[in-house]
């Protein structure tokens, strides 16, 4: 047997002003720096992004601890920590005071399911040989009891999220403090919106308190927000340390204000500054939570880095779960400046949920997308951006509504939910039907015309088809055929299916530039793409008269990058005499950009052109240190999602090296932006939290390298491993798969496979099988021991492989498949 090891789920950083961290929850995160601090950051809206957050409310700019001696007015801030770990307790920050003579722990976690943030402030005594020196003061170490006043010191800022004020009229107004006797808390609220509060205190009552515009902390923030301070007392002592916990609170999950729910949570108190019998309760709900991610769909392979990457991977999507009452329940794009809901985003972040146990949370994503499309949309179809309000910021781009599809299709594979399959089918066909299709059916063309993934200028036109839209889309049909045949509609089936193959079979053609070995990026007519250039253009000059500078450029460099491509067709067309295309006949347009890498990740191109874009792809054209680049000729930047949607594609053509390499390009961006993270650009900018960044590390391990297939929905399981050749020895366990769990183990030899599969019910059908290398052919296979004949089998329309599989175990909770093989003569397999 394989012996395990992985890291814990722990993560320890130097601590620095100039790194973030996101402690999250459903309802609740906060955005801090790692020495603890909160300077303004963000974009959307400018300086306001980090915090206190309960979305669609910002609760406060920051909240500060510090600690003074009685009679002293000397005030020493926790604000330089000597370290800063993360673990599935939550965020701990650790500081020796010697002038005090006191160790300190500032511990912090979120209430599930509750707008509610935690502070434990541990007090130790340090031995004497670690205290001050000196006659002024006896240090605490020699004093029992020592007491200590500890402080919590908070800046309110009360307003809506991003565009909350054009859209909804949520004007800002002035914070207003006010310390509740009776609650021992200081209330906080928005002069103009009485119903915007919060809440902050602790589990015993405050020696001291003082509220009101002038209270600062040790930073200065913008805004219209107030401040409060609150006192306690703490006796320390060598005998044992000293407790607060602290307290601060947004609205409550259900009808309550910020007050209602700090009483809740505190009911009762603590004599000494403990937790309450409630928060030991959602202490233990919290933690449960939190490590779940880490006990389920466990990597183990030779490469111990990357398996922690894996680990984190699956818990960062946790992390990004948002419940905002009464609007939706889904999954944010980022963070700090995406907190809310997008439609490409949530689609490649569900897939990496699937398999670590966190299906509830891609279910309630995906309903919480269709419920707006269907309301809200402009299509009907699938939104791009959805605000924590319950209002679209932006409607989709033709890409959102094949990879919603795609979600979808996976999610019933791996839930065998009929119900979310009856509720959602009826939208996607509706949505494809009377949005690309119905493009399609009226110009008669197999691609509709619209705006790409790519959010440049010439890559948003409606009178240019793009790659990604073609790509996406014929994959997302064959999904889509294959959940009409599980609902019992074959015609449908077969009518989706022929079209996908239809348009599948008219890109590879029609789309495929040989000279270049590529994909033309966009596909229209030469008067087509002018006109598209002169509106640019155009658009550009207005730009730049009304002093929009930055958006006047982005329009010329893509008027310039149509240029390029009308010159470089000419210039092919001139030395090609042999050409009979019509002068104005539609045809492929090179712009170089990353959409190749998304053609491979849907299953686009045939085996021959995979081979030329993947080895195409993998030369320094077009790749940087951290992965793919966005434009091979025009922007060099990285971003995780594209380097993703490559390893996918790499995986998916059968190339599990090269997705490995990708995946550890991706890789060593780990942790630079924020501990146990990979941040939206590579190496360290943008969204420092971005839920796409999981999507290329755990999909192609579980789905290709590993080869698992469930169809919860008829408990039967296909498992086709692939695994790099760098992987000797590689498990997977602890798979949720409904009510079963399920453990996979690897055993390579460069001539053979060992595939052990473990599943905890007996009544699932087990089919084993693996994916060969064209040049392999079987010499033997053996199934718990007995010899057996493997059968090709050619996966479904949206996948181009062919698997061998063994016959089918059912009744057995255990199997154990060794199959080995010698290169074929022919080359063509088995």
């Amino acid at each position: 047997m394989y012996e395990e090891q992985h890291a814990g789920p722990a993560l320890e950083a130097r601590p620095d002003g100039k790194r973030y961290y996101a402690l999250s929850g459903r309802r609740l995160y906060t955005i801090a720096t790692l020495e603890g601090r909160f300077p303004d950051v963000g974009w959307h809206q400018p300086g306001e992004m980090g915090g206190l957050w309960a979305p669609p409310l910002k609760l406060l700019d920051g909240y500060w601890l510090a600690l003074r001696l009685p009679g002293s007015e000397e005030v020493l801030w926790l604000t330089d920590p000597e370290r800063w770990q993360w673990s599935t307790a939550g965020v701990t920050f650790s500081y020796t005071l010697a002038a005090l003579s006191l160790a300190v722990e500032r511990h912090e976690w979120i209430v599930p399911d509750e707008s509610a943030l935690v502070i434990q402030l541990t007090l130790r005594a340090l031995p004497a040989s670690e205290g001050r020196t000196g006659q002024a003061t006896p240090h605490l170490a020699e004093t029992a009891p020592g007491e200590v006043l500890c402080g919590l010191v908070v800046r309110s800022d009360l307003h809506g999220a991003w565009m909350a004020e054009e859209r909804l009229g949520w004007h800002d107004g002035e914070d207003l403090a006010e310390y509740d006797e009776e609650l021992a808390a200081v209330v906080l609220r928005d002069a103009l919106h009485p119903n915007w509060t919060a809440c902050v205190g602790a589990t015993v009552a405050p020696v001291a308190w003082q509220v009101g515009d002038p209270i600062w902390g040790p930073e200065r923030t913008g805004g219209r927000g107030t401040g409060a301070a609150l006192w306690y007392r703490c006796q320390v002592s060598s005998a044992g340390p000293a407790q607060l916990s602290f307290l601060i609170t947004g609205p409550a999950r259900t009808a309550g204000s910020a007050a209602d729910l700090f009483a809740h949570l505190t009911c009762g108190g603590h004599a000494s500054g403990g937790l309450t019998p409630v928060l030991v309760e959602a202490q233990r709900r919290a933690q449960a939570e939190s490590r779940s991610p880490f006990e389920h769909c466990v990597l183990s392979s030779p490469d111990l880095a990357f398996n922690e990457v894996f680990a984190w991977s699956k818990a960062n999507t946790a992390r990004l779960l948002l419940e905002v009452p009464g609007i939706g329940t889904g999954l944010m794009a980022g963070l700090p400046d995406f907190p809310w809901w997008f439609g490409c985003d949530t689609a490649y972040g569900v897939l990496p949920l699937l398999p670590s146990g966190q299906t509830e949370a891609a279910v309630a994503s995906l309903r919480t997308l269709a419920a707006f499309g269907e309301r809200c949309d402009p299509h009907s179809a699938v939104p791009h951006e959805v605000l924590p309000y319950g209002q679209l910021w932006a409607s989709g781009n033709l890409v959102e509504l094949p990879l919603f599809v795609r979600a979808l299709y996976h999610t019933y594979c791996w839930t065998g939910d009929r119900g979310l399959l009856r509720e959602l089918f009826p939208f996607c066909l509706q949505a494809l039907r009377a949005w690309p299709l119905a493009d399609c059916d009226r110009r008669a063309t197999l691609v509709p015309h619209g705006k790409s993934i790519v959010e440049t200028p010439e890559m948003a036109s409606d009178e240019v088809q793009a790659l990604d839209v073609a790509a996406y889309l014929a994959e997302a049909l064959d999904c889509l055929a294959t959940l009409a045949a599980e609902l019992d509609d074959p015609g449908l089936a077969t009518d989706l299916h022929q079209r996908a193959a239809q348009t599948r079979a008219h890109v590879r053609d029609a789309w495929w530039v040989p000279r270049e070995g590529l994909f033309g990026d966009l596909y229209a007519s030469p008067s087509s793409l002018r006109q598209h250039q002169t509106l640019l253009r155009a658009r550009a000059a207005e730009a730049s008269r009304a002093a929009e500078e930055s958006e006047a450029q982005a329009l010329q460099e893509a008027a310039a990058a149509l240029e390029e491509a009308l010159q470089a067709q000419e210039q092919a067309a001139s030395s090609d005499s042999s050409s009979t295309q019509p002068e104005e006949a539609p045809r492929p347009w090179l712009l170089y950009h990353m959409v190749q890498a998304l053609a491979l990740d849907a299953g686009l191109p045939s085996l021959a052109q995979a081979s030329s874009l993947l080895a195409r792809l993998q030369t320094p054209e077009w790749q940087e240190a951290c992965g793919l680049v966005l434009n091979a000729r025009r922007n060099r930047a990285v971003m995780t999602l594209p380097s993703g949607a490559l390893a996918v594609g790499a995986a998916r053509y059968g190339r599990p090296d090269q997705a490995l390499a990708w995946m550890l390009r991706m890789s060593t961006a780990f942790g630079l932006a924020s501990p146990g993270t990979l941040s939206e650009y590579a190496p360290d900018g943008g969204c420092f939290l971005q839920l796409w960044s999981s999507y290329g590390i755990v999909w192609p391990v579980v789905h290709y390298f590993f080869g698992l297939r469930p169809d919860v929905a008829k408990r039967r399981l296909l498992c086709i491993p692939q695994p790099p050749s760098s992987w000797p020895r590689a498990a997977l366990r602890q798979i949720p798969l409904a009510s079963a769990s399920l453990d996979v183990e690897l055993t390579a030899e460069s001539d053979g496979l060992q595939v052990q599969l473990t599943i905890s019910e007996a009544d699932w059908e087990l089919l084993p099988g693996l994916a060969l290398l064209p040049d392999q052919r079987i010499r033997e296979a053996r199934l718990n021991g007995r010899p057996v004949t493997l059968h090709p089998v050619q996966l479904s329309g949206f996948e181009e492989r062919t698997i061998w599989l063994a016959p089918a175990l059912q009744q057995t909770t255990a199997y154990e498949l060794l199959v080995r093989w010698s290169p074929s003569a022919s080359g063509t397999g088995p």
